[in-house]
């Protein structure tokens, strides 16, 4: 990864406006490493070959998108960023270079691949939600109903974390991401490969949080940051009595119980005192 790029994520990240007070995490207790959620209070952060959608981040950026004046321009600013002693003709002779690499179409194959691999050595993700009660997600992530969801206080966790925190923009058409070679935009191709999904997930509402060098690493947050946990409405006894004991060692956590509701296809929420 560019160092100059890498250097912008890492120095400004950035919570997205209009996110609301509390984001989600659907788990399955009977998996001890979903466990860890509440047990360690520990987050980890998968690299993109983790993801359950292939095409999830592996979209092409678009340096087609760009006149050839602009991108001779953009070259020749990225060279000398990490040049700054080169001659006017080595300069020259590097972007010409360059250039007819990134209007090669084999060339650019090969470039998107060599990205998506350094980006997957470096980019973390950790996926969380702003619906608490989508049926599909307790199915599909809380064994059948059978888990658990928690809840965290979105500007909390931005700062116990430190990464960028934003919502998904689902589409039914491969995003068009210019390169930000060259430019203070560095960071905004990284969003746009990583947060642009097909429209097909849009149930998900799902909101990421991206922290480079958080790739496959785990990541503390702070016993105030959870504010809410729900238990799936098909947990066992025995399960939730174990949740419930992790959950008196949290100050001020509030827990609620899911169940069936009688008159439509949703699922009715109740607090619950357990203290």
């Amino acid at each position: 990864m560019n160092k100059q790029f890498e250097s912008q994520i890492s120095e400004n990240p950035r919570p997205s406006d209009g996110l609301p007070n509390t984001i989600y995490k659907y788990r399955n207790w009977a998996n001890e490493y979903n466990q860890k959620i509440l047990t360690n209070r520990e987050i980890y952060f998968s690299a993109a070959d983790d993801f359950n959608d292939p095409f999830d981040s592996k979209f092409p950026i678009r340096y087609d998108l760009i006149g050839d004046d602009e991108l001779k321009q953009r070259l020749t600013n990225s060279y000398l960023h990490g040049n700054t002693n080169a001659s006017q003709k080595e300069v020259e002779e590097q972007v010409l270079m360059a250039f007819n690499n990134l209007r090669n179409t084999d060339y650019l194959n090969d470039l998107h691949e060599r990205k998506y691999a350094a980006n997957n050595e470096v980019i973390g993700v950790f996926s969380l939600t702003t619906q608490p009660t989508n049926i599909l997600m307790w199915s599909h992530y809380s064994n059948s109903h059978r888990g658990f969801v928690v809840g965290f206080d979105t500007d909390s966790l931005f700062t116990d974390i430190q990464c960028t925190i934003l919502p998904i923009n689902y589409q039914n058409e491969y995003p068009s991401i210019p390169p930000g070679l060259g430019t203070e935009e560095g960071p905004l191709e990284i969003y746009g490969v990583y947060g642009t999904k097909s429209g097909l997930w849009e149930y998900e509402d799902e909101v990421r949080m991206i922290k480079v060098h958080g790739a496959k690493k785990t990541f503390q947050y702070k016993p105030e940051t959870l504010k809410e946990i729900i238990l799936g409405c098909k947990i066992s006894e025995e399960h939730r009595d174990e949740v419930l004991g992790v959950a008196r060692s949290f100050p001020d956590v509030k827990v609620y119980q899911a169940s069936m509701s009688k008159t439509a296809f949703e699922l009715d929420i109740q607090l619950i005192n357990y203290r």
